[in-house]
């Protein structure tokens, strides 16, 4: 994407003919006229660099992030248990101890974890498919006009993209409950980080001119930012190099790559992010690769042939739990810097042109960056209301199916004591309740609802207990104060566990 698209592939394929030429310098980066272009006649670009499309992508990412961070600050509450590995992994190896008033708290707490995780993933979701038209429209459409200035701005926006994936991959422990839609999202996520790789190496290739990544100083009104991308750019890809360099050996990896982000001969802003995201895709896969085996192993009823093996798992559950929260914690701590530290570049970036002499502005001294009515950065900003869709049909639909289990286990426990414990309520001796039954006992109906229950001869009782145990054949019906049988009312139980 883009690593190709050098000043003499524009001339040959695309017939696009580029001034690089720098004239009347007085100091190596000092210029009056850059490839050609004269004070106020840069021009803007409102649909790649636009205040609309940069608060667009920032505001999904802080969105993510945002959430991210309340999930996992409540899983440390008794609001919500840990869920860094599969949430019903502790209710599968412990469900026969479980009481159903603790059923009820852990079906409650799995309801708003889905919610957390889905609302992450929407964020994620939505994100794929802007950076995938910003990036296309970078290779086709722009990629011999657009400017190292925008391209700037482009590949740190991609670099956004990636922490917000990489959050939702890291947070979400649901991530490949429906696997087919997890795979195809992995696959979509992996094409974006191979234009990131692409877009940021690019930065890296040309032998004559040094790709201006860094933000000029305030009191500087020249700058080679206004050029062209493709006059930075050489006709050989330099990805497998840059690449190559970063991880020559540690000392480097760890110093230059990492801490001064100058994988070579040049320095890439953001590449360090982009490489400490690759890297930390490595715990994530043994973190995915620990949570498919455990999965397998208790679905699987293995654990019945290993019980040393079970037996320290439930023993370590607790802390394997907290580790993961851990291992997530750190995930979005580092997002959050990353982020951060791309917007602020950004940011920087559209400050300094603005300020410069070289954008050409509107008669009233605008910026039509600045404006974000145009088409180009409407649809993105529109598109992020879908999260708010997202979120309250995530919360009516999981809400309303928990209230479906709990009123579906209160009428199974209700069911329970029906016509199997059906008994009979004593009558008051020498009193009729009609002219068909004169003191005897009556039969109750147990199928309607627990707290009402209907007497054969039309008339209802109430009940807020279970109902009383038969009474025994050896008393006396009808002397019952002579009878030397048991008590025929014994205390009742509660219905429900308190």
């Amino acid at each position: 994407m883009g690593a190709y698209v050098s000043k003499g592939q524009c001339e040959r394929f695309h017939s696009v003919s580029l001034n690089c030429s720098l004239l009347n310098a007085t100091t190596p980066y000092n210029y009056t006229v850059v490839g050609g272009i004269h004070h106020r006649e840069f021009e803007p670009n409102p649909d790649v660099a636009g205040i609309g499309i940069l608060f667009a992508f920032f505001s999904v990412a802080a969105l993510a992030l945002l959430i991210s961070l309340i999930y996992l600050l409540l899983q440390t509450t008794k609001f919500m248990h840990f869920t860094g590995v599969d949430t019903w992994v502790q209710h599968e190896v412990h469900q026969l101890q479980e009481t159903s008033e603790a059923q009820e708290r852990h079906s409650y707490r799995t309801t708003w974890a889905d919610i957390f995780e889905g609302l992450i993933l929407s964020c994620s979701d939505q994100q794929v498919f802007t950076s995938g038209a910003y990036a296309l429209t970078l290779r086709y459409a722009q990629g011999c006009k657009i400017s190292a200035y925008h391209y700037n701005i482009v590949a740190n926006m991609m670099l956004i993209t990636c922490a917000t994936h990489l959050i939702s991959i890291t947070v979400v422990s649901q991530y490949w409950k429906h696997k087919m839609v997890a795979a195809f999202r992995i696959a979509l996520i992996t094409g974006l980080y191979i234009v990131t790789a692409l877009l940021l190496s690019n930065q890296n290739a040309s032998e004559e001119l040094v790709w201006p990544t860094e933000t000029p100083r305030q009191n500087e009104t020249d700058t080679l930012l206004v050029l062209p991308a493709a006059c930075f750019q050489s006709e050989k890809g330099n990805t497998g190099k840059t690449f190559g360099d970063t991880f020559s050996d540690a000392d480097h990896l760890g110093n230059m790559a990492i801490r001064k982000s100058t994988p070579s001969k040049s320095r890439i802003v953001g590449w360090n992010f982009f490489i400490l995201m690759i890297l930390w895709y490595g715990a994530v896969i043994i973190a995915e690769v620990w949570r498919f085996w455990l999965s397998w192993y208790l679905r699987r009823k293995v654990h019945n042939r290993f019980p040393k093996l079970t037996a320290w798992i439930r023993t370590t559950d607790k802390w394997i739990k907290r580790f993961f929260w851990v291992y997530q914690f750190a995930g979005t701590s580092f997002c959050i810097v990353a982020i951060t530290k791309t917007f602020l570049y950004i940011w920087s970036l559209r400050s300094w042109m603005n300020n410069s002499p070289w954008l050409r502005k509107e008669q009233d001294e605008t910026n039509p960056e600045n404006d974000a009515t145009s088409f180009g950065q409407l649809v993105p900003l529109l598109l992020t209301l879908l999260t708010v869709f997202t979120a309250l049909q995530l919360i009516g639909d999981k809400l309303g199916d928990f209230w479906n289990r709990v009123k579906k286990s209160d009428t199974e426990a209700a069911q329970n004591y029906g016509p199997d414990q059906q008994t009979t309520f004593q009558g008051r001796p020498g009193k009729q309740d009609d002219t068909t039954s004169q003191g005897l006992p009556q039969k109750v109906d147990y199928t309607t609802s627990p707290a009402r229950w209907e007497k054969t001869d039309g008339t209802t009782v109430q009940a807020n207990s279970i109902p009383p145990t038969p009474i025994d054949e050896s008393i006396d019906l009808q002397h019952p104060r002579t009878s030397t049988g048991p008590s025929p009312r014994p205390s009742p139980r509660p219905l429900y566990p308190q």
